[in-house]
């Protein structure tokens, strides 16, 4: 069940950090990149055995890999309790007002 909790955090995140008119592409690149991933994963895993005879080198490459993660985290924009910017140029102008559940905003 954890695997599948991952899943949705990566895609919420995923749909956080990017704009609107990006959101969708880059939630698609994420998707397309895990299931790469999954592909790869059984022929890394079977080249990595018959090169070195264990399994060991397999596990030991996954682990360094989490590692890295650990560390990659820090660089995830926090998007608690902020607005999502609806464009690009929203994102690095603060002046600009952004409408809430639909309002209007007045010039």
């Amino acid at each position: 069940m954890m695997p599948q909790v991952g899943f949705v955090l990566i895609y919420q995140v995923a749909n956080e950090i990017y704009p609107t008119e990006a959101r969708t592409t880059g939630c698609a690149l994420c998707l397309a990149g895990g299931r790469v991933a999954a592909m790869l994963g059984p022929l890394i895993y079977e080249l990595t055995v018959e090169m070195t005879g264990t399994w060991l080198s397999f596990f030991l490459l996954v682990a360094a890999g989490c590692v890295l993660n650990l560390y990659l985290i820090d660089f995830i924009p926090e998007t608690a309790g902020a607005l999502l910017s609806d464009h690009h140029d929203e994102a690095d102008d603060k002046s600009v007002p952004v409408p809430l559940h639909g309002d209007k905003v007045m010039d």
